[in-house]
């Protein structure tokens, strides 16, 4: 593992930048429990919310994927991590809870890019060869984030409420997005075997 790292600092970074992206868009977890406690709404108009996440991650998977075709994998993943940014400082902001349906449409466009680009992009940095290393490398890399993250979040969440915790977040996810923009060198589309 760390011969690795040390003899690919692409990779490292990339899993620096994307661990970063994904603790930062875990605030996407906390946005219906936000909602539900600053608008006090009934579980019944959160249906709305759960319509557009997935109406817009089904319209994202199409259009992202044939951008990421034309365009490259990179750059969809920094696209998807801009509109999960976005979606955060909107929640802060958010007057009325009608606002939720735009948020929850980026959030699925979000969720579809991060799914499509994020993984994609680990089989760019590898031979054939060494993908099986690469791709057990880039999920372990993930189990800190995946095991801990929500639960700090959810710590932070309970001591300094929903709004706090989405600015913490958007800052951590900013790094991320800017890590993976100037540091990690555009890596090649995998190669199929």
């Amino acid at each position: 593992v760390m011969p690795l790292l040390k003899r690919d600092p692409r990779f490292r970074s990339f899993l620096i930048a994307r661990a970063a992206i994904a603790l930062g868009l875990l605030g996407h977890n906390f946005l219906t429990a936000s909602a539900l406690e600053r608008y006090n709404l009934k579980d019944s108009e959160i249906a709305p919310f759960t319509a557009a996440l997935f109406a817009a991650q089904a319209v994202a998977d199409l259009l992202l994927g044939w951008l990421a075709d034309r365009w490259g994998h990179k750059q969809v993943l920094e696209i998807s991590t801009g509109l999960g940014i976005i979606s955060l400082i909107l929640a802060v902001i958010a007057p009325t809870p009608a606002w939720f349906i735009l948020i929850f449409v980026l959030v699925g466009a979000t969720q579809a890019g991060y799914q499509l680009s994020g993984f994609t992009l680990v089989m760019g940095f590898s031979e054939p060869a060494e993908r099986p290393a690469y791709i057990g490398l880039a999920n372990t890399a993930m189990a800190p984030v995946t095991i801990a993250g929500p639960l700090l979040a959810g710590w932070l969440a309970e001591l300094a409420g929903y709004n706090t915790l989405f600015i913490v977040l958007i800052m951590i996810a900013i790094s991320g997005l800017a890590m993976l923009h100037w540091q990690v060198k555009h890596a090649p589309a995998p190669a199929t075997s």
